[in-house]
């Protein structure tokens, strides 16, 4: 399973360590990190959000559908299945990438919870890896750095011990470099809850009023993204219209409360996602609204000019039929 998980969270690793090599700044380097995954992402994220905007389109005629089959379960579903044959429309299509975003947050989580194995280290073996490791911890102690923080997240201790002690573990590890965590005067390896706490205590500073705010902005973010988002989705019924509601409150909740307990780097990239999410969403939105008209509007002429075809095979066939007798 963590081989798995190394395999996995490798090309990230490697995409932050390029971005980081070229900006010499772990906030910038994250921020970039989301811009590159959402042009990665833009294709299907493109596909996926024009077939939502066509399904919702569709739901005149998936209600008329309905009535006209009444309760025949099996004429209805064969209905449904020849409309969205007509349409073009599949009514499955984007589901498996909108859940491509979590194990992304999952991998740079591992990074950055884990900035020596995952970030410095990430081409060695982790066998390899695990014991260099413990010859940095072995260095740092006898230099007298003293290692802190939770065991979780003991590694961000290590890669700041690093960076101060560079001139003596970089002789005996060649691939560790000096890391500089804070990002506009705010340490992104600190967790903003415990900040939230420093608040609360009356510590009224830009290092912990700023780390509090990150997940608040995301949670803002997030959550006017989500009405964007549903702007274009007109609900079949009441069920998914309730479904909808609930998934529109409980994501930015969620976002929150992830990046209250979570390192701020993590909050930093989910804002930054969320902005450009939200940027995407607009242009998507105009320029699937136009395209998805003109399409329509494409359709009913063709299907006049189908019934003006018919009308008039319809008045020269009497005549027809008259020669013929």
């Amino acid at each position: 399973m963590l081989i798995l998980l190394r395999i996995i969270m490798w090309p990230f690793s490697q995409l932050l360590n390029i971005l980081f090599t070229l900006t010499g700044s772990y906030g910038l380097a994250i921020i970039l990190f989301a811009v590159v995954i959402k042009l990665v992402m833009l294709y299907p994220s493109a596909k996926s959000k024009r077939n939502a905007m066509h399904m919702s389109r569709m739901n005149p005629k998936l209600q008329e559908i309905k009535k006209r089959c009444g309760k025949d379960q099996q004429k209805y579903a064969m209905e449904v299945q020849k409309l969205y044959q007509e349409e073009h429309v599949n009514p499955m299509g984007g589901c498996l990438w909108s859940f491509l975003p979590l194990p992304i947050l999952i991998a740079l989580y591992g990074i950055i919870r884990r900035p020596v194995i995952n970030f410095m280290l990430i081409n060695m073996p982790r066998g390899k890896a695990l014991e260099q490791l413990e010859v940095i911890r072995e260095t740092l102690t006898g230099a007298g750095f003293q290692i802190t923080g939770q065991q979780a997240y003991e590694e961000i201790s290590i890669a700041r011990g690093i960076t101060e002690h560079l001139d003596l573990i970089q002789p005996i590890v060649p691939q560790v470099f000096p890391i500089d965590f804070h990002f506009l005067g705010l340490d992104l390896t600190a967790i903003p809850w415990n900040s939230f706490m420093n608040l609360t205590s009356g510590e009224f500073s830009w290092s912990v009023l700023g780390l509090v705010m990150i997940p608040i902005v995301s949670g803002v973010l997030n959550l006017l993204l989500s009405v964007l988002s549903m702007r274009t989705s007109v609900p079949a019924d009441e069920a998914m219209k309730s479904q909808q509601t609930m998934m529109m409150v409980m994501m930015p909740l969620m976002s929150v409360y992830i990046g209250f307990i979570l390192p701020a780097s993590l909050g930093v990239y989910w804002i930054s996602m969320s902005v450009f999410s939200i940027i995407q969403e607009l242009i998507l939105q105009k320029y699937y609204g136009a395209k998805l008209d003109r399409e329509e509007a494409e359709r009913e002429e063709a299907a006049r000019q189908d019934r003006l075809r018919r009308m008039e095979e319809a008045k020269n066939r009497p005549h027809v039929q008259s020669s013929n007798t």
